[in-house]
């Protein structure tokens, strides 16, 4: 059941937080867990100290804006979906200082969840594809695993992706988002990045910080 899966998914966070107190993607992603349990105030809890780790961190500041928001407290949110404006601002930044046009003709694929597909079509996909010479689609990945109305990058797992991406001409590489893998490298289903490479047949890593980084 969706119910029993979601608190697989705290437990699996829980543990990735015991184990790495200082890593903000687990605090992160168990706050999103918690929020799918209807459990807000622990979920914010989770969010606070993965800013505390990692104060410019876009996903934990949206995900923190919309857990103020559902608690009725609209202008915290919306300081924290200014922080996350703010990121998009720089990922456009980036994607104009990249250079007009690549040597040899390369194809990318990015993969997004639901929630996150505008941002990403408007601050990369629509910037990268003004590089000549660089094609740049983006596949946005259902949550059958958790059910579709689970729409976070953080709770996406290996086999989902496999299923997007299957069947697609996906170029020369797939870059996924950083947070949908833990630190050892792990989907939820505890599939890894090289499985789904082998399983798409197409080189598979998480996009770099520095997006003139998807280049080497």
């Amino acid at each position: 059941t969706r119910q029993g899966k979601t608190a697989e998914a705290v437990a699996h966070f829980a543990a990735a937080v015991r184990a790495q107190p200082d890593y903000a993607d687990a605090h992160n992603n168990l706050g999103l867990a918690l929020a799918e349990q209807g459990k807000t105030r622990e979920a914010i809890v989770e969010y606070d100290e993965a800013l505390r780790l990692q104060p410019a961190f876009p996903q934990a500041h949206y995900n923190r804006g919309l857990a103020l928001a559902r608690q009725g407290k609209p202008e915290e949110a919306i300081s924290h979906f200014r922080d996350h404006r703010r990121f998009i601002g720089e990922m456009k930044q980036q994607t104009r200082r990249l250079s007009r046009a690549l040597p040899e003709r390369r194809r990318l694929t990015l993969v997004t969840a639901v929630l996150a597909q505008d941002v990403i079509r408007d601050a990369l996909v629509v910037p990268l594809s003004r590089v000549t010479n660089l094609d740049v689609q983006l596949v946005v990945v259902e949550n059958d695993f958790f059910g579709h109305g689970i729409t976070v990058s953080g709770l996406l797992v290996g086999r989902d992706i496999v299923r997007a991406l299957k069947g697609r001409d996906l170029g020369d590489m797939v870059y996924l988002p950083p947070n949908c893998v833990n630190d050892d490298g792990l989907f939820l289903d505890n599939m890894t990045l090289a499985t789904v490479s082998a399983e798409v047949d197409v080189p598979v890593r998480l996009f770099p910080e520095r997006v003139k980084d998807i280049f080497k």
